[in-house]
């Protein structure tokens, strides 16, 4: 993927994941004061899908291929925006690298504790069996194992989920809860949602609202299942002090991948406290919920919307204000063409495959080039559409080591036109047929170069 693209799309959904944040903290506020506390654990697992899926970048895309606002304008590139990204994208993938690895570890650790652990007794397995009819578990291959190496109950796993509890001696009320708990994380699918947001902790591990979100999320994952423990168990005050009283016991075992029973006794107290104000409270008439969360939908799409068009805006004033750059260029007058019958035995293709004209990418018809082109190749973009009338503008940057190329198009009818360049150069190249075309760089060196250009159709 080019650098710019990356990047832009890294900002886009940064800021996306970062609006919806705020909209999803004020939109959680209102609906624990109805009684609603689970249906804003449910918003945050929305909120986690937008901090990783670039909706709104393509959404972007989409939009300015229709020329509706931005006019084919939107993340264009010049030669500083190139150099730019190239080296914030080197940043971001040494700190994603760093990420990757702090994760693998935790990952490797819950795994090993789980590799130690033992089988428990028959009363154990009768009582979590049970449970696990009782929640409609049945036909889930959930095990439950036993380990020295943890002091509290957690459940990890996605395919197939298990729930290790301490060496200890547990009574059958302590049991039931610990069982109760772990399982309802099963249930809510909490572990796919703790990857996922580890997943957009890591690739957005440099803006602070993630881990803002990231501990207000884990935090609602936990509320959540008291709650719903509480509701169809025996009530809130016995099942938080069964858990307070496994907690004097006990240290604390927390990691991200997996779902605990408690972090430590000051987290489980701030649980008890928020889970009892929803707990007590009488629930309003679900309309009052379906006004908050339409509510949330009108915030939510206004601040992403006006977000996104932020950073659109920005990316094409940024390409304006250094388009003198561009203007620095060379612009060379001499066209070369060669006929489409005409072809050269020493030069290789090298291209992407062939698609459908119905199915050509749109966005093809505008980018950058950063290629290594081997000695007797000639390597070109995928086909975009352009119509007759219509400009191509290519410019080549620089060819390293200095040499000259060839830089041109490849039109509909398998005829090419082309400059030769060096660095520095640019040419526009009016179009007389609409179809397919395809931007290429021909190497006719005994040496491989690399090549750092820019295309845009007007």
């Amino acid at each position: 993927m080019l650098w710019t693209d990356l990047f832009y799309m890294i900002v886009i959904t940064t800021f996306t994941g970062s609006v919806l944040t705020v909209a999803w903290l004020i939109t959680s506020y209102l609906l624990d004061k109805t009684g609603y506390l689970n249906m804003s654990y449910r918003l945050g697992k929305v909120v986690v899908l937008f901090w990783i899926i670039p909706v709104m970048y393509y959404a972007i895309r989409m939009i300015d291929h229709l020329r509706f606002v931005w006019n084919g304008y939107a993340f264009d590139t010049s030669p500083l925006i190139i150099n730019v990204t190239r080296a914030v994208a080197i940043v971001w993938i040494t700190g994603l690298a760093v990420a990757i690895m702090i994760y693998v570890f935790k990952r490797f650790r819950i795994l090993s504790i789980r590799k130690e652990s033992f089988a428990c007794n028959k009363e154990m397995n009768r009582i979590f069996y049970e449970i696990k009819e009782q929640m409609g578990l049945g036909k889930c291959k959930i095990t439950l194992r036993q380990s020295y190496r943890t002091t509290t109950a957690y459940v990890t796993g996605i395919h197939r989920p298990c729930v290790v509890v301490n060496a200890d001696h547990f009574s059958e009320k302590e049991m039931r809860v610990v069982f109760a708990h772990e399982l309802t994380h099963v249930v809510h699918n909490d572990i796919w949602f703790r990857y996922l947001l580890a997943v957009a902790s890591i690739l957005n591990f440099f803006n602070p609202v993630i881990w803002i979100f990231y501990r207000r999320f884990i935090k609602y994952a936990e509320y959540a299942c008291d709650y719903s423990v509480c509701m169809s168990e025996n009530g809130l005050h016995e099942y938080y002090e069964t858990i307070f009283n496994l907690a004097v016991r006990n240290n604390n075992l927390y990691d991200m991948l997996s779902a605990s029973l408690y972090e430590n006794k000051s987290s489980l107290r701030e649980r008890m406290e928020h889970v009892m104000k929803s707990y007590n409270v009488k629930k309003r008439p679900m309309a009052v919920a379906a006004a908050i969360l339409t509510l949330f939908v009108a915030m939510s799409s206004v601040m992403v919307a006006g977000a996104a068009t932020t950073v659109t805006e920005t990316s094409v004033k940024v390409a304006e204000a250094t388009a003198d750059e561009k203007r620095e260029l060379q612009v060379l007058e001499t066209e070369y063409y060669e006929a489409a019958d005409y072809e050269n035995p020493a030069v290789t293709d090298v291209y992407e495959e062939d698609v459908n004209p119905d199915e050509i990418m749109p966005c093809a018809s505008n980018g950058t080039i950063s290629w290594d082109v081997y000695a007797g190749v000639r390597r070109s973009t995928s086909s975009f559409h352009a119509s007759s009338g219509q400009r191509i503008v290519l410019s080549v940057f620089s060819v390293e080591p200095f040499h000259s190329v060839r830089a041109g198009i490849i039109q509909p009818d398998g005829s090419k036109r082309y400059i030769i360049a060096n660095g520095n150069d640019s040419h526009i190249f009016e179009l007389t047929m609409s179809g397919s075309y395809r931007i290429y760089i021909q190497n006719e060196t005994t040496e491989s170069v690399h090549v750092e250009g820019a295309y845009s159709t007007h």
